[in-house]
């Protein structure tokens, strides 16, 4: 004869295949039966208030121990550290072309909350719109771009359409933060 449990809530003799595995309790399944934690999942579904009731319980609780939570995280991360980052570099790998497009925008849509200038779909549209040649230095660089901002963040200037312009990387690199006269001078472009 299988192993009975008294359901807590209905408050029936069952055996333990009608109640979930719940590794943390000392006979290892959950303290109501499936068909109680059923009902009572529909009902808590079917009431928006206990639902607001339950979020507001969820973010006391959390405000009163996020000391507690911040440290146990931690500690989960550290033990599972090289699993992470071994699992990020598989997917990395397998996914070369998303890994540079969240590359190439992360920093634009940082600055754009930052500054509200262009969002992320409105920079994907202006890249589309133009030629991939370098605003510098006119050399092709259809496969290898970056957007640069032609009046420097560090300096003032904006993420903005108007400040923006296609660059190869290495002008990209050689200009950094100089004011773009500066720049366009230091190349040639203006006596």
């Amino acid at each position: 004869m299988a192993d009975l449990k008294v359901c807590r809530k209905c408050a029936a003799e069952k055996p333990l295949s009608d109640f979930h595995r719940d590794k943390n309790r000392a006979d290892g399944h959950y303290c109501y039966c499936k068909p109680c934690t059923i009902r009572d999942a529909q009902e808590w579904a079917a009431d928006p208030e206990r639902k607001a009731l339950k979020r507001e319980y969820d973010r006391r609780r959390v405000a009163r121990l996020r000391d507690k939570l911040s440290a146990q995280n931690k500690a989960n991360y550290q033990r599972k550290r090289e699993q992470k980052i071994a699992a990020a570099k598989r997917w990395a790998e397998a996914n070369p072309s998303r890994v540079r497009l969240y590359k190439q925008n992360n920093k634009h849509l940082r600055r754009a909350v930052e500054r509200d200038g262009l969002s992320w779909s409105q920079l994907r549209d202006w890249k589309a719109s133009q030629p991939k040649a370098c605003h510098w230095c006119g050399k092709s660089c259809a496969k290898s771009y970056v957007v640069d901002h032609i009046q420097p963040l560090a300096k003032g200037g904006k993420h903005e359409e108007h400040n923006l312009a296609i660059s190869c990387r290495s002008c990209n690199a050689r200009k950094s933060a100089k004011d773009p006269i500066e720049f366009a001078q230091s190349i040639g472009k203006l006596l």
